[in-house]
């Protein structure tokens, strides 16, 4: 009896298990972003949503290069702060110049390969908006970086926080990751 009783609760468990709405399965991915701590259950959650999905690629491509571009991009602005704090002159890194002339350097275009060339440009002329946004405020950053007036362990500790946070991601989207969390 208890066997059948404890099967029943298990099968109405299932049943009644929380599926994601799409709002929930950006918000996870967004979360992850912002350094929220990506565990097994959330990697789970994710992975059954994507899933579901019609054009699983295509979601997985828009999810992955919304996130990772920002993170690359970042990573790549706290090490030019930090290589202007140490050489007392503004020095970007060659891929922070790279991904601030041309943004199409921080998308994959092959991630994109099943989208029409008209919303892929569309894609790369948001993020340039979003370049631009970031351009003064970096500026004044490796500016104050070269001239020491930056505090270089709050740079540093953010800038391997953000690593920490893209290697969650890439966790969070490998499909078949076994691995510890």
């Amino acid at each position: 009896m208890r066997k059948v009783l404890f099967l029943l609760f298990l099968m109405a468990s299932l049943v009644w298990a929380k599926q994601l709405t799409p709002q929930e399965f950006q918000n996870l991915v967004i979360g992850v972003a912002q350094g929220e701590v990506l565990t097994k259950e959330k990697y789970s959650d994710f992975w059954e949503f994507a899933n579901k999905q019609k054009d699983k690629k295509k979601l997985l491509a828009i999810m992955k290069n919304g996130v990772y571009t920002n993170l690359l991009l970042q990573i790549e602005f706290f090490k030019s702060v930090l290589n202007s704090y140490e050489a007392k002159q503004i020095k970007p890194t060659s891929k922070y110049t790279q991904y601030m002339a041309d943004s199409t350097s921080l998308m994959k275009r092959d991630d994109f390969y099943y989208l029409a060339d008209s919303e892929y440009k569309k894609m790369i002329q948001e993020y340039n908006l979003e370049l631009s946004a970031y351009s003064p405020k970096h500026k004044e950053a490796l500016e104050a970086a070269a001239k020491r007036k930056i505090d270089k362990g709050e740079w540093e500790t953010t800038y391997m926080a953000t690593k920490v946070i893209l290697g969650n991601l890439k966790i969070l989207f490998a499909e078949n990751y076994n691995g510890d969390f």
